[in-house]
């Protein structure tokens, strides 16, 4: 046998060449790979191919076949390789017209962003010291990649990102390296910072906005340096390459959105209208004319009206479209989430009368504790406002006053006595006589009594000055005098007479003074007088008016003591105590029975939820059977209630329970609690209160149906009686709009109020119907302000569309229609959101309603500025607006998704 070797010296030169062209092939079209996993199909076709036909080749040429067996070996090649890649081909998990999405697709995708995201948290990080995760929520979203609110990158936002970059090549829309650079410099600057800030300004009330404006202005930026890009490369575990690329795709993906949808910018006019919807004030007479009043409940319709109105509007709820638009007053009989409880319910006015009577004693000790509590005496050594002690005076008399006055009135100077320096002065407390009249000396001040000159005084009080005043019409008899220290003469005038005060012998302090020279009181310092010892600066009661007539007497009648706010304990009084008293009684009861029934009902689901195995197991049936006896025996209610939807448990009269307020976890409707769980929660127990019947509740769920869509009338017991409600209800409508219509007509053409012009008119027109009830709105505006102003903890809450009184449940016309389309004295007919009602509706005045006051409202709102409840207004409106591009995307695109993740 020869050897293979010899076969290859033979053909030294031919196995070169067939050598040399596959290593070109390897190292060609394979080295532009890096993962033989993502080599491309056609490559491999060809890759295999070529080395069987290679093989075929060599083996043939010993037969004098060579290119015939090797190009048989090429098509086994390419064969296998089609096969192979037909086989072992990962099915896409996104189906896109332009090239699917395999799962490997999505998780590279996804790890893409994660990458790009991660690096902006870290450089952000590294740059200011904080976490972006620290920033408000619409700053957040300035800086990281993606279009869904959440935190996960779901499956429809990196297909989302997919599609806008394929749009981007096929727009020959490119990023260059200087582009990614910039970009990171912004977002590691300040200024980038503080842009960020001004973007999403809108989206921040003003104090926080202010908040934010000065603590992000304190932060200190630390430039991004190329050790710390390093650093923070190599902690992501990618190659600078990757990184850029990762970057450099997600703004393709941004700069792709801009263009292609762009962003919906509000025009100065818009604000202009804000402010109108805000500030027109405006009021009218509406009249409500009921659709129910016009359904005839004899009509029946036929089993054919009923399947045709049935097909129609069943794949819709009410009022929306099956393509999720609103249309007011559109049927629909899409049926809703229903769900079916149980409840005990303490019934107020069954527990009442168990409570027992309420006796006179107990009406008495409220009575007591109310009104004839009292008030508990404060720390008297915390209340001493008497200043620190002073030091006694010296023991014995007093010194007498010198009655030494000089002939020209003016008093001699106060000379210390170097005898005793503590001794006080006895001219400093001597009344002077006033100058004579003319003259322009001043009377020194006197020394305050007891004071003393001497600087060894503990405490210096203020230095007082005394004055005397006169009437400048003194009677010729003197009245009596009054203490000097209860209230002063008035003061002289210019032009008054002298008048020499009588000499009075001077008598020591201890002794009652004489009635003609009373001895002057201590003088305090003004901030220490009570209001009665403070100079007078009114008119003494002694002097005579100027015409000469002589005022009354003051009253001697003792003034009546002031009124007590302490009600008597009467009949009526004790009525209301006693009420008071029984209804605590009861609250307390109700809430006794109740925690007891909450247990009971607790053991009741342990029970039914227990394994069939076990002794303790009870049926619902079982179940219900105790309840109502425990119900029962304990003076309770036990309610099963049918299948309810949201609408029809919140609303509901007949179930209260629907709107009381759960009593465990979060503080919610108990309708909320219900439909916010899960359809598997059965049979768990919760209490609630309603505030409004006194009520309180044990409940558990006993039942969760799905939303559906029927497909015929006998789907749902309920569904056939919903369809002959809505035929009934559109064979009413016409009627009670062309009765609306006629009503209109008549106050339009008179001359009379709106109230008196339809005064004997009725709803229908025919006797025996209730007459048509005119209310009057008073002033509203289009729009109003939350009432509850903004606090640090809770923002400002949006501005609604008022609540018009007298109205009920208007829809999207009213407003546009009665301030865009309606004058003061027009009269026209709106329906209600679900054209259960029309409203005869009259403008009876509007502000503004002249030119001038129309002007004088654009002045204010030039002064007004930018007001935060424009931002409320334009979110509404961008939203009403904005184009769904994601759906709009996917739809151009022909997305259909067969993986979710």
């Amino acid at each position: 046998m020869s050897s293979p070797f010899s076969i290859f010296r033979r053909h030294e030169k031919l196995m070169m060449v067939v050598i040399t062209g596959v290593s070109m092939i390897s190292f060609v079209l394979l080295g532009a790979v890096q993962d033989p996993q993502d080599i491309p199909a056609p490559l491999f076709v060809l890759f295999l191919a070529a080395v069987l036909g290679g093989v075929f080749w060599l083996a043939g040429m010993s037969r004098g076949k060579g290119a015939e067996w090797g190009f048989s070996g090429a098509l086994v090649g390419a064969i296998i390789g089609v096969v192979g890649i037909f086989y072992t081909r990962e099915a896409g998990a996104v189906l896109i017209d332009n090239g699917n999405l395999t799962s490997q697709d999505l998780s590279d995708l996804r790890r893409q962003r994660i990458i790009a995201n991660r690096f902006v948290q870290m450089a952000f990080q590294q740059t200011f010291g904080l976490g972006i995760e620290q920033l408000p929520a619409p700053m957040q979203r300035s800086y990281l990649f993606g279009y869904s609110a959440g935190e996960d990158i779901d499956v429809r936002d990196v297909v989302m990102g997919e599609l806008l970059r394929r749009d981007a090549d096929k727009m020959g829309m490119t990023v260059s390296n200087e582009v990614v650079t910039d970009y990171i410099k912004r977002i590691t600057s300040k200024s980038g910072l503080m842009d960020a800030l001004q973007r999403a300004g809108a989206q921040l009330d003003p104090q926080n906005r202010a908040i934010m404006s000065f603590y992000l202005g304190q932060l200190k930026e630390k430039p991004l340096t190329a050790e710390a890009f390093t650093k923070i490369r190599t902690q992501l575990r990618v190659s600078e390459n990757e990184l850029l690329n990762a970057i450099r795709n997600e703004l393709k993906t941004v700069q792709a959105l801009e263009l292609l949808y762009g962003r919906n910018e509000i025009p100065p006019e818009t604000f202009w209208e804000f402010y109108r919807q805000l500030n027109v004030r405006q009021s009218a007479d509406v009249a409500m004319i009921p659709v129910s009043d016009f359904i005839d409940a004899e009509a029946k319709p036929t089993d054919s009206e009923l399947k045709d109105l049935f097909n129609k509007y069943r794949m819709n709820p009410p009022g929306i479209t099956p393509e999720g638009k609103l249309e007011e007053g559109r049927p629909g009989f899409y049926q809703p989430r229903r769900i079916q409880i149980g409840y005990l319910e303490a019934v107020f006015d069954k527990i009442e009368p168990l409570t027992g009577d309420i006796s006179d004693e107990e009406v008495q000790k409220r009575y007591d504790e109310r009104y004839l509590r009292q008030v508990p005496e404060g720390d008297k050594s915390r209340l001493n406002l008497d200043g620190p002690a002073l030091p006694k005076p010296p023991s014995g008399d007093m010194p007498k006053p010198s009655a030494e006055t000089p002939a020209d009135g003016t008093p001699a100077p106060a000379t210390p006595t170097t005898d005793n320096p503590a001794e006080p002065k006895a001219d400093a407390a001597k009344p002077q006589p006033p100058a004579a009249p003319g003259t322009d000396e001043k009377i020194p001040p006197a020394a305050p009594m007891g004071k003393e000159p001497s600087s060894s005084s503990i405490i210096e009080l203020p230095a007082t000055q005394m004055v005397a005043f006169f009437q400048p019409d003194a009677p010729a008899t003197p009245a009596p005098a009054e203490k000097p220290a209860d209230k002063p003469a008035d003061a002289p005038k210019a032009d008054a007479p002298a008048v020499t005060p009588p000499a009075a012998e001077a008598k020591p302090m201890d002794k009652p003074a004489d009635a003609a020279a009373p001895a002057p009181a201590e003088t305090k310092p003004m901030g220490e007088m009570s209001a009665a010892e403070k100079p007078a600066t009114e008119k003494p009661a002694t002097e005579k008016p100027a015409d000469g007539t002589i005022p009354p007497a003051p009253s001697t009648e003792t003034p009546p003591a002031p009124m007590s706010d302490i009600p008597p304990l009467d009949d009526k009084l004790k009525a209301e105590l006693r009420e008071e008293i029984r209804r605590e009684r009861t609250q307390a009861e109700i809430l006794k029975r109740m925690t007891a029934a909450f247990e009971f009902l607790g053991d009741m689901s342990y029970r039914v939820l227990n394994d069939k195995a076990e002794a303790t197991h009870l049926t619902l049936e079982q179940a219900t059977k105790e309840i109502e006896a425990y119900a029962e025996k304990n003076q309770l209610v036990y309610v099963v209630t049918p299948f309810l939807s949201y609408q029809e448990l919140s609303k509901s009269e007949d179930y209260p329970i629907g709107s009381a307020i759960t009593r465990l976890g979060q503080r919610t409707t108990v309708t909320d609690s219900l439909f916010q769980s899960q359809s598997s929660e059965l049979f768990r127990v919760n209490q609630a209160e309603n505030f409004r019947t006194l009520s309180a509740f044990a409940f558990w769920k006993l039942g969760d149906k799905p939303a559906f869509i029927p497909e015929s009338l006998d789907a749902d017991p309920s569904i056939r009686a919903q369809v002959v409600d809505a035929w009934k209800r559109l064979q009413a409508e016409p009627k009670a709009k062309a009765r609306a219509e006629e009503l209109a007509k008549q106050v339009q053409g008179s001359d009379k109020p709106m109230p008196e012009a339809l005064a004997e008119a009725t709803v229908t027109g025919k006797e025996g119907s209730l007459f048509v009830t005119v209310r009057s709105t008073g002033d509203f505006t289009w729009m109003q302000k939350p009432i509850v102003p903004p606090t640090s903890m809770q923002p400002a809450g949006p501005v609604t569309q008022s609540i018009v009184p007298g109205l009920e449940d208007v829809g999207a016309d009213f407003f546009p229609t009665v301030f865009d389309k309606m004058q003061p004295g027009d009269v026209k007919v709106i329906p209600n959101r679900e054209k259960t009602a029309f409203y005869v509706v009259k403008i009876t005045s509007r502000y503004p309603a002249t030119a001038e006051e129309l002007n004088k409202m654009r002045d204010e709102f030039l002064a007004a500025g930018m007001q935060q409840a424009y931002g409320s207004l334009a979110q509404r409106l961008l939203t009403q607006n904005s184009v769904n591009w994601a759906e709009e995307l996917f739809t151009k695109h022909d997305v259909v998704f067969l993986e979710r993740e």
